[in-house]
């Protein structure tokens, strides 16, 4: 995954490329629903631009890393993009601020049984740039 970053610093947006292990083209019904994701068969990449953005105004692509979330049917329904080491948050989530959804949010409909397990498991896990 590579974020794009503005002049600013700013994640005005990010890019997946395919795989033929990942073989993303057959995993994007919930993705390619907002009008801000698109996937480039041509490219083999998956791309979400947080604000418009033509190609010539992104000031610098950073490879890092990121997990996917797939629903039970295989079909993206997330993606996590794991911040730190050079390039910390910093204040860069001006244009994603929209679109983050807090642990608190993720536990609101699962059943008490879930929501403890979980908390027991994010209990190990260390850093404040989880998001």
């Amino acid at each position: 995954m590579a974020r794009l970053l503005s002049e600013g610093g700013q994640v005005i947006g990010i890019k997946l490329w395919d795989t033929p292990k990942l073989n993303l083209k057959n995993c994007l019904k919930h993705a390619l629903s907002y009008p801000k994701v698109n996937y480039s068969v041509k490219d083999q990449m998956l791309q979400v631009r947080f604000i418009k953005v033509r190609e010539d105004q992104v000031a610098r692509v950073v490879k890092w890393d990121a997990n996917l979330d797939f629903d039970s049917a295989g079909q993206i329904i997330g993606i996590e993009i794991l911040f730190g080491g050079k390039l910390a948050l910093n204040n860069r989530l001006k244009y994603i601020e929209q679109y983050r959804v807090g642990f608190d949010e993720l536990f609101e409909e699962l059943p008490a049984e879930q929501i403890k397990r979980l908390e027991e498991l994010l209990d190990t896990v260390e850093g404040d740039d989880v998001i």
